[in-house]
């Protein structure tokens, strides 16, 4: 089990005794699915075989050591450190390491990876495990990163500018006010001034050996773990790890590596206002005490687990309630049990609100928790919640067997890293199952004691700043106010016990076609829909869906086209049926299950997925959700004030207005070409009007085609399809779009904003041209433009150190009429944008240069995309889009069986003709993102 939230043992030991007193010492079992070993110099190793997907092994190195453990003229060095393992190691000098990792079907940044957080770095590297000499280099790779990271003076000042680039990112109005509350709330302990990112005057500026110091002191195999979950077997992975690792030694007189680092209770309750002129959001805070966290060792801390994990569901559940009511006091709200350290752990509230909602939003929120602890929960909460965490588990189980190794190698990560547990799904099933009908109300006293905000308190807001902001006394008034006020327990009202009122009568399938190269069943019903399915045996327990037709809000008459634009937003607030958007979230507790109708542009369609024994109610929610959206005008209300809230200050964002306004630029001032809606938008919203377009679009199924994929037959299947969604009314809306007349200006053209106090920028292409839609070209330029992002990173990332992050995506588009639509994205610095901008316009030309795209080129993106291929084809969301995509566009859905046969036939001089095809006589907007002149 993921431990998201522990509680000190020592509190819950006499309540769990009560549930099952053989719980209470027995120790959580080690799995015999993975092999666990240590070599003589201290390196931990777990290994595990999986086979799915085929063909597939990942590897982790796992380090415990990360920013807490620089000395003061380190900062920012552990992170630093992670970076240089790209940039030569002993067996793979320079950039050697990523050139080579692609060729073999590795891509950078989707597959290779590496973090570093405080306490840990960790490398990742899932490699094809078919080939044993691609194999023995991958375990070269990760024992390289342990012991043999070259650090070469030139590499070192080449990733100066990157890492910079990567600091710029983050730089902002929430950045600045963290550096307020952060060490307040961390009480001055030392976690407060190492964040993994660093100091910039120490990242430019460092000597050589500050970095190799860090490396020699604390990449050593006593701190270090190699894991490795995938399609190989065991002994040849431990061979593996013996060759490879076994002549690593710790340096003499090893440094101590300390368990944790003291974090203090606080001495007083406190509170403060932070604010920013560019904060584009309103959080208000509270957090208790810090206690030590325990680890999870017996079955008594697992089921302590549970039941912390039970108690921060219904809080949320309440919380979740309030945003739904006719006042809204927050616009989200949460509450959990974590922390920012390791060894410890508090009680925290957040919620979001308006700026001038402050008040009202921490009020109801220290409310709610303190109600929690007063008065604790009720059966029916806690039946849902048991109903729930049991289904999770459940879903895990089933899918034992099925389980990709990317997920299982984590808990293996998190054991060596925080001890947590892993006996495996089959006993955690088993073990939750047998013991959570015993989990009374009486056994959350222990955890309501540990919300002890009504002991002592850190509280802080991040806002806007304004004159109306509140002082720190205000709010701190505020919440003591709150903690002092009458609190009645919590009452909730009853709910309907069915989804639907009365059973739809089924429709009549009127054509059946079926396809064996697909393996797919298409059905076409009386009134008008097309459903086809797919079973397949990718997965145990999920089913996916999703049905789409041409249309969307695109054709919507009224001048109020807000009220068709956020129709099914407004709709899925208010409810369906007899349920309001709260008490559907009820009813559904404990069911694998999940329905999304969506109205977009030009589209809409209706997606979700369930696990096998919640089929029937997926197709029940199919049918209430297109055919019974309810009206109730407090519902409406509060989902319009909560946007309206959300939206305030999201444009005070420099990034955010950006964004924004060079798409309104792109096409022209064009009233509905806008990525961030305003405030006003919302005030435009007609009730009626929604719910009568939502009904035209959505509760109509004439042209609508649907697509399911998963664990289920035929026979099961057909008659919910018959019934459910062949019972839906049909209407007499068409299936048509209609161009809503957005066009871009022809030519070279630009737009520059100055906006914002940091100096960073952001440079923004669009390139647009009217081209016929050709399936085949569109996946050749998918492949082009992964050439081109692959020297984005060789040139401008590496070379030019000028970018952390960046890349050129789009494709041609085939309505609402066929063009040519790519953009670039590159953050950069004001001092390097010029340059970053002329280099990506040289790279994207030269692809146009025959010969310029060599077979090694080509080879670094082919490589990757075949593996990757490998691995999609056996995933049902993947079959799912790719059939949806062929419906919409009108092309042939067998091309899903060819991609490997139109991989290998692709040429550079074919990605050449396409580079010329699609970006000659091109025209471009570049766009620029600068700070204010001072």
């Amino acid at each position: 089990m993921k431990k998201f939230i522990v509680l000190f043992t020592g509190l819950l030991l006499g309540a769990m005794l009560s549930v099952n007193a053989q719980v209470s010492t027995n120790k959580i079992p080690v799995s015999s699915d993975v092999k666990i070993g240590t070599l003589p110099n201290g390196l931990k190793y777990y290994i595990r075989h999986n086979e799915k997907p085929e063909n597939k092994v990942e590897l982790r190195l796992v380090v415990n050591a990360g920013s807490i453990l620089e000395d003061d003229d380190q900062q920012g060095l552990a992170h630093f450190l992670e970076h240089m393992c790209f940039n030569g190691l002993s067996h793979f000098p320079g950039n050697e390491l990523v050139s080579y990792l692609q060729s073999i079907g590795v891509g950078f940044g989707n597959d290779l990876n590496a973090y570093t957080g405080f306490d840990q770095t960790v490398y990742i590297l899932p490699v094809p495990s078919d080939d044993k000499e691609k194999l023995d280099k991958a375990f070269t790779v990760i024992s390289d990163w342990a012991s043999g990271v070259l650090l070469t003076d030139e590499e070192i000042d080449k990733e100066r500018g990157v890492i910079l680039s990567e600091s710029r990112l983050g730089k902002g109005a929430d950045d600045r006010m963290m550096k307020t509350w952060l060490p307040l709330m961390l009480n001055g302990s030392k976690y407060s001034n190492r964040l993994p990112i660093g100091k910039d005057e120490i990242i430019s500026s460092f000597k050589y050996e500050t970095i190799r110091r860090f490396f020699k002191d604390w990449y050593r195999p006593s701190l270090q773990a190699v894991v490795v979950v995938g399609d190989m077997p065991v002994e040849d992975a431990e061979k593996l790890i013996i060759e490879k690792f076994s002549a690593h030694k710790d340096p003499a007189n090893a440094r101590k590596r300390p368990e944790t680092f003291e974090l203090k209770p606080f001495s007083a309750s406190q509170a403060v206002v932070v604010s920013d002129p560019e904060a584009d959001m309103t959080y208000v805070s509270i957090v208790g005490n810090p206690r030590p966290q325990p680890k999870t060792l017996t079955e008594a801390d697992y089921l302590n687990d549970v039941v912390d994990n039970l108690a921060y569901a219904m809080i949320y559940s309440r919380l979740d309630e309030k945003v739904s009511s006719a006042t809204p006091p927050f616009i989200f709200a949460y509450a959990y049990n974590g922390g920012w350290a390791r060894g410890y752990e508090s009680f925290s509230g957040v919620a979001a609100c308006s700026p001038d909602g402050i008040k009202e939003a921490v009020q109801a929120l220290v409310v709610e928790c303190i109600r929690a602890k007063q008065f604790g929960f009720t059966e029916n909460e806690l039946e849902r919640a048991k109903a729930t965490v049991l289904s999770q588990y459940e879903k895990q189980y089933n899918e034992r067997n099925k389980t990709e190794s990317g997920r299982l190698v984590n808990e293996y990560v998190n054991n060596y890293l925080e001890s947590e547990p892993i006996p495996g799904i089959e006993w955690e099933y088993n073990f939750v199952k047998d013991h959570l009908k015993d989990i009374s109300l009486s056994n959350f006293d222990a955890v309501r004691k540990t919300i002890d905000i009504d002991q002592s308190y850190f509280c802080y807001v991040t806002t806007k700043t304004s004159d109306k902001n509140p002082t720190n006394e205000m709010l701190k008034s505020w919440v003591d106010e709150a903690l002092k006020s009458d609190i009645k327990p919590y009452v909730e009202k009853q709910i309907a016990s069915s989804l639907l009122k009365s059973e739809p009568t089924p429709g009549a399938i009127v054509k059946t076609e079926r396809n064996e190269k697909l393996g797919t069943i298409t059905y076409t019903l009386g009134n008008g829909a097309i459903v086809s399915i797919k079973p397949t045996t990718f997965k145990n327990d999920e089913i996916v869906f999703k049905g789409s037709k041409l249309g969307g809000y695109s054709t919507y008459t009224g001048k109020d086209y807000q009220s068709a634009q956020f129709s099914n937003n407004a709709v899925d607030e208010m409810g369906y049926g007899e349920f309001s958007s709260a008490d559907l979230t009820k009813f559904l507790s404990g069911k694998n299950v999940s329905v999304s109708p969506v109205v977009d542009d030009y589209t809409e369609n209706v997606s979700g997925n369930c696990g096998v024994k919640d089929m029937e109610t997926m197709f029940q929610l199919i049918f209430l959700k297109c055919t019974e959206p309810r009206k109730d005008v407090d519902a409406f209300g509060s989902f319009i004030t909560r946007s309206k809230q959300q939206l305030l200050q999201v444009k005070d964002n420099p990034e955010n207005l950006f964004s924004d306004t060079i798409y309104n630029v792109l096409y022209q001032n064009n009233p509905r070409a806008h990525r961030i809606s305003s405030p006003s938008d919302y005030d435009k919203i007609n009730i009626d009007n929604a719910i009568a377009f939502y009904k035209d679009r959505i509760g109509n199924p004439k042209g609508m085609y649907y697509t399911f994929v998963g664990s289920f037959t035929e026979e099961q299947i057909k008659p919910l399809i018959e019934k459910y969604i062949g019972g839906i009314p049909a209407g007499k809306s068409e299936a048509k779009y209609v161009d809503l007349g957005f066009s871009t200006k022809s030519g070279k053209n630009s737009f520059t904003l100055n906006k914002g106090s940091e100096q960073k920028a952001k440079l923004v292409h669009f390139y647009t041209k009217a081209a016929k839609y050709d399936v085949e070209d569109v996946f050749i330029l998918q492949q082009l433009t992964s050439v081109i992002n692959t020297r984005i990173v060789d040139t401008i990332r590496e070379k030019m150190s000028a970018i952390y992050g960046g890349g050129f995506y789009g494709s041609v588009r085939k309505f609402p009429k066929e063009e040519l639509l790519m953009q670039s994205n590159f953050p950069c610095s004001p001092d390097n944008i010029v340059a970053v901008n002329e280099t990506f316009l040289r790279l994207v030309e030269e692809t146009k240069i025959p010969g310029n795209i060599t077979e090694n080129d080509w080879k670094r993106v082919r490589e990757p995309a075949l593996e990757t291929y490998k691995v999609n084809i056996q995933k049902n969301n993947y079959w799912m889009n790719n059939l949806q995509a062929a419906y919409i566009n009108g092309t042939d859905p067998e091309r899903i069986l060819t991609v490997e046969q139109r991989l290998n036939a692709i040429t550079p001089a074919k990605l050449c003709e396409i580079a010329q095809k699609y970006f000659n006589g091109v025209s471009i907007q570049t766009n620029y993102w600068l700070p204010e002149s001072k």
